[in-house]
């Protein structure tokens, strides 16, 4: 009786199968999906049932570790420019083979041949170019098992690399063999395997006229000034190098062409038993230039494969998982990809084989889908990846929930305000800074939607803008409430932190006031407080017993403002320290904003105001414009004086370029005036409440940090004042001014990084 090989809708291709079988009954071809399949021939098959043991499918492998060691993820890169650059991303395979193959060992991997991929073993650096760079395309791995079992038994030691499922078909092949080698396994984050029709179909097209593949990934001088060079593969056509990939690539990429096992893969675990796993780190922003050219993410499984690292020459430097964006390549850790179930997928095989090309690239591709039933076709594309993006992150989730810690922000991230949602985002810069994952806890108070008047014209593009900052730049983020009810559930390790801005201030905080003193935060968990600031005394006094309550339950509490600090002490018996705001804590905001895009065409004067009655003020911002002969700009205020700018209705990136291109700033904003002194520019600090005392225009945040840095005299309170004192022409010596903020923001990060370490 034939033995019973995988289905070809759970097979991978791994063809460990071809590999066990003695009498060379099972041979290899392309089936009618284009995929790589064994078959089993009932003339020389004996029955034995060895494939059927060997397959890592039907004998129930599992590729997931048991262990209780985390995978640790590290952005990687070679030294080496020259290698690096051959590479497909950091050069991260190249240094590891390259410390087995000077240990006199062997190196496996990928191979191009012609206009197939398959896997050879090399044992020497002048063949290791042969493996370097991404296949996009299924390698062919007849033989390379028992080969590698050949070399371990010889005493070897082996670098094995492959997709997850042929690291897996190799451990299946030899888990009951013995050997005195020693195996290293490095597998790919894969994301599915594309039919081979997709090339075939676009070769047919052309007459046949590709002869080979030359490379997979194009990484020349383009790859320098790209934030994420282009996929492509490069063939050749009639003996010529040409870039022809795009349909193949944009096919791929759009998961509507992959094999079958590849939308449900058994192999895509986060604890793997692989001893590493490598990956393009994207985005990276603590190595901004390495990027330029490659940087690899590169996880350790096992003690053996963080070994092989620290033993190699590659450049490693530990992150976390926040900053690997695993929730966009959730093949490290869910094999699940909900595409499977558009209809075009059943529908592939014969439409790639009957279909003019034009209509396989807006099917596939996507691409030039202009008419209205393309359109509706690209959209329910969009919708299955967005599916699959909401499942993703629920799974992400789920799996730190149970695996990882995460460091939650309590703010007013979610405010129509400029100074609210940097806070939010420099804090969780520096919070990963200091190896953390970082998410932020969703709290809307009706306060946020006051900042501007909604029914202006364009101010629902300002909403927007905003909405999109908070989407890319606080990815992470979860909503704690859901029809009145709570939510979320809690990692006993997970810590939380209050802060920045005056989340303290019940004006603000309203209906959520006992929320941003964490009250829904359990006792077990660590609760900090950072920068918070409460406005003033007069909107606490009513709820004293409530909120000492809450502060008690603080493990570390810190506040931006000295009167804060000294309320917390002499008003609720708690001990607090002074720290500086965190948009202050050498954050790089370069990937915020693009200063060269809103250049004026002459030098200005920006006033940033506050208040209803910043009107008042247009005729201080005149004087002081004319007698510092610039142009006078308003942010965010309604055109009435014909002798001023406006720009009416920023979106952040505009209002931070707006403020970097400035000659001076005017502002009553805290922090414009912050951005101001990052920006090191000339500035003045006028008051909110126009004739009002200290207390009621919150003066206490910007007195407390003028006197900290010497820059008292930056404060005017009346025009007559201005008239009257010019000091505000002098210059500022930031010389000065940086050196007393370095303190300041030593003090900062310390308590900071005492705070999240301390049980």
């Amino acid at each position: 009786m034939l033995p019973i090989l995988a289905p070809e809708d759970t097979c991978t291709g791994c063809l460990a199968c071809v590999d066990s079988c003695n009498y060379r009954a099972i041979t290899v071809g392309y089936n009618a999906e284009g995929f790589l399949s064994p078959s089993i021939s009932a003339h020389t098959c004996t029955g034995c049932g060895n494939c059927e043991k060997i397959c890592p499918v039907i004998n129930g492998y599992s590729y997931q570790r048991t262990d209780n060691l985390l995978p640790t993820p590290y952005a990687a890169w070679s030294e080496n420019d020259e290698l690096r650059m051959k590479s497909a991303s950091g050069g991260a395979f190249s240094e590891l083979a390259k410390t087995i193959l000077a240990a006199e060992g062997i190196v496996i991997g990928a191979v191009i041949d012609g206009l197939y991929v398959k896997h050879i073993a090399i044992d020497t650096m002048e063949d290791l170019h042969l493996l370097q760079g991404s296949k996009y395309m299924q390698s062919n791995t007849e033989g390379i098992y028992k080969k590698t079992y050949q070399y371990l038994r010889r005493e070897k030691t082996v670098l094995f690399s492959g997709t997850p499922c042929q690291v897996g078909g190799l451990q299946s092949f030899l888990q009951n063999k013995d050997y005195p080698g020693k195996l290293y396994c490095v597998d790919v984050a894969c994301r599915g395997i594309p039919s081979r029709l997709i090339l075939d179909a676009y070769n047919k097209h052309i007459g046949n006229k590709l002869k080979e593949i030359i490379s997979f990934r194009k990484k020349d001088e383009s790859w320098l000034s790209s934030v994420r060079p282009q996929h492509c593969v490069i063939v050749a056509e009639n003996n010529q190098p040409t870039d022809a990939g795009s349909f193949y690539m944009n096919a791929f990429l759009n998961d509507l062409a992959l094999r079958q096992s590849c939308y449900d893969c058994k192999f895509a675990y986060f604890e793997r038993k692989s001893d590493l796993t490598l990956a393009d780190f994207w985005f990276v922003k603590e190595h901004t230039e390495q990027h330029r050219k490659g940087v690899s993410l590169l996880i350790t499984n096992t003690p053996q494969g963080e070994s092989l690292l620290k033993s190699s020459h590659l450049n490693s430097h530990k992150t976390t998982w926040g900053r690997t964006n695993i929730w966009y390549n959730s093949r490290i850790f869910r094999g699940i990809n909900t595409v499977n179930r558009h209809p075009i997928r059943s529908l592939m095989p014969l439409l790639m084989k009957t279909s003019p090309i034009d209509d396989l690239n807006r099917i596939f591709a996507l691409q030039n889908c202009t008419e209205p039933l393309w359109q509706t076709y690209k959209e329910q594309h969009k919708q299955y990846i967005y599916n699959d993006y909401l499942q993703n992150k629920q799974a992400y989730f789920k799996l730190m929930l149970e695996k990882g810690t995460f460091v939650n922000i309590v703010s007013f991230q979610m405010a129509y305000n400029y100074g609210s949602v940097l806070q939010s985002y420099a804090l969780k810069q520096v919070v990963e800074r200091l190896g953390y994952d970082v998410r932020h806890i969703n709290l809307k108070p009706n306060s946020v939607e006051k900042a501007f008047d909604w029914n202006y014209g364009g101010a629902q593009q300002l909403r927007q803008s905003f909405n999109e900052f908070r989407k890319t730049h606080f990815p992470h983020s979860l909503n704690l409430y859901d029809h009145n009810q709570m939510s979320l559930k809690f990692n006993n390790f997970d810590i939380f932190i209050a802060g920045s801005d005056q989340i303290w201030n019940p004006v603000y905080s309203d209906r959520y006031y006992r929320e941003f003193f964490l009250n829904f935060v359990p006792d077990t968990n660590k609760k900090i407080a950072y920068a918070a600031s409460f406005g003033a005394k007069s909107t606490i006094e009513n709820l004293h017993d409530e909120i000492q309550k809450y502060l008690l339950r603080f493990d570390a509490v810190s506040c931006r403002e000295e009167e804060a600090v000294e309320l917390c002490k002499d008003y609720f018996n708690i001990e607090a320290c002074q720290v500086l705001d965190p948009t202050l804590l050498d954050i790089d905001y370069s990937q915020l904003f693009h200063p060269e895009k809103f250049q004026p065409s002459s030098p200005e004067l920006v006033f940033f105001g506050l208040g209803e009655d910043r009107v008042k003020q247009y005729d201080w911002l005149k004087y002081i414009a004319k007698e510092q002969n610039l142009n006078a700009k308003v942010i965010n205020g309604t055109p009435t004086d014909k002798d001023m700018l406006y720009a009416h209705y920023v979106s952040v990136e505009e209002w931070l370029s707006l403020l970097y291109n400035s000659s001076m700033i005017v502002t009553n904003s805290y922090h414009a005036f912050l951005f101001a002194i990052i920006f090191r520019k000339p500035f003045m600090i006028v008051p909110r409440h126009v004739g009002k005392s200290n207390e009621t225009m919150e003066f206490s945040r910007f007195e407390s940090l003028l006197s900290d840095l010497g820059l008292e005299n930056r404060y005017f309170a009346s025009l007559e004042e201005i008239k009257a004192d010019h000091r505000w022409k002098d210059s500022i010596d930031y010389s000065s001014v940086y050196a007393k903020l370095e303190q300041l923001k030593k003090l900062s990060v310390t308590f900071l990084e005492k705070a999240l370490k301390n049980k």
